[in-house]
């Protein structure tokens, strides 16, 4: 017996509203249909989230809505929990959407650079996610990640810097064969 998407996307929102446990809101992104989902919702969904995982499902869910470009950015620049899903939202984006144009993703490298100047060791594994997943588009936006990391670096061209060392370590796999790092 199937279910129409509207009917389990129902069932999604009953679960996420009404049990509030990490479980039942798992089990409620897997359910709701993206499509269906409002920015209301979203914005309801990202202010609920009291738990690091539900981050990662959640954005990966609404990479896929039609809302996903317009709120991104701004959950980005949010704080906690709310910027932990923009930031996953953003890497299955450009993980996902091989449909949109690579400069597309080209501004929000000034957001990156802005959180790792403000608040580097906290956000530097998602910066480093996301940077990875721009860099696995293709040749021209892995370009771009690699100047992004290198300008990072101290002018005399050492990595000494606790951030720049570890997106050095966690990106520099993704931009073998695309010039110095």
């Amino acid at each position: 017996m199937s279910r129409s998407p509207h009917c389990t996307h129902r069932v999604a929102v009953q679960l996420w509203e009404h049990c509030g446990d990490w479980a039942s809101r798992y089990a409620a992104t897997l359910l709701a249909d993206p499509s269906l989902l409002t920015r209301r919702q979203m914005a309801s969904w990202v202010h609920d989230i009291r738990d690091e995982r539900l981050c990662l499902t959640v954005g990966r869910l609404f990479s896929r809505s039609r809302h996903a470009y317009a709120l991104c950015s701004p959950w980005c620049m949010s704080c906690g929990y709310v910027r932990l899903t923009g930031l996953a939202m953003l890497e299955h984006l450009a993980r996902g959407d091989r449909d949109s144009c690579d400069c597309m993703f080209v501004p929000y490298l000034s957001i990156l650079r802005h959180l790792l100047e403000e608040d580097g060791a906290e956000v530097c594994d998602e910066v480093a996610r996301v940077l990875v997943a721009f860099a696995s588009r293709g040749p021209g936006l892995a370009e771009r990640v690699r100047r992004f990391c290198t300008d990072l670096a101290p002018p005399d061209g050492t990595v000494s810097h606790p951030i720049s060392f570890r997106l050095a370590a966690l990106v520099g796999p993704a931009l073998e064969g695309v010039g110095k790092f």
